[in-house]
């Protein structure tokens, strides 16, 4: 058997995905930022949010710690993901 040509063996590995992973990282980030800003009431983020969230129907609005939460874990979770497969 012949071995491989040069260039085949230095090639650099193919990169896919990463784009999207980088992009799905980026909004986790966001999302986990906005989280931790209605977590702690920072820069009015829970003014901002009952203006958001009072476009919604009252079955869907949610109060600021709530969501803050929320939108941490999702955040954190969009992190993570993209880092384990």
């Amino acid at each position: 058997m012949r071995p491989a040509p040069l260039q085949d063996r230095w090639s650099l590995p193919s990169t896919g995905n990463v784009g999207t992973q980088e992009l799905v990282i980026v909004i986790g980030l966001a999302l986990a930022g906005w989280g931790h800003l209605l977590l702690h009431d920072q820069l009015g983020a829970a003014r901002a949010w009952a203006w958001v969230d009072g476009r919604f129907p009252p079955a869907w609005r949610s109060t600021p710690p709530f969501a803050g939460a929320a939108l941490l874990g999702l955040g954190a979770l969009c992190v993570v993901l993209p880092a384990l497969g």
